[in-house]
């Protein structure tokens, strides 16, 4: 599973860099700066703060869901079993070492 972070990581920083290199090659094209056409394709700013907000909708992802679930129970039951392998031995609990 870290193999497969390492390499969505590696995609993601890969993209990010190709569409940098574009957008660069872009404002070098239009005789403007990257920064001026960033500005430009920004979105107006809203007048109100809701307006902006619950636009869009996430899809997928559910992988991520079950394996932080899968990490959560796994730690789980490591500590209970933890707890189990060092629990005190011998005398009962509550008898002071008196039969």
């Amino acid at each position: 599973m870290a193999l497969w972070l390492l390499q969505l990581a590696g995609d993601v920083a890969q993209v990010a860099a190709d569409a940098g290199v574009q957008a660069a090659q872009a404002a070098a094209d239009a005789g403007t700066t990257a920064a001026q056409d960033a500005a430009q394709a920004l979105p107006p700013p809203s007048s109100t703060p809701g307006q902006m907000v619950g636009r869009g909708r996430l899809v997928g992802g559910w992988e991520y869901v079950w394996a932080s679930y899968i990490v959560t129970w796994t730690g789980i039951v490591l500590y209970a079993l933890s707890l189990w392998v060092r629990r005190p031995k011998g005398e009962a609990p509550g008898t002071g070492g008196r039969s």
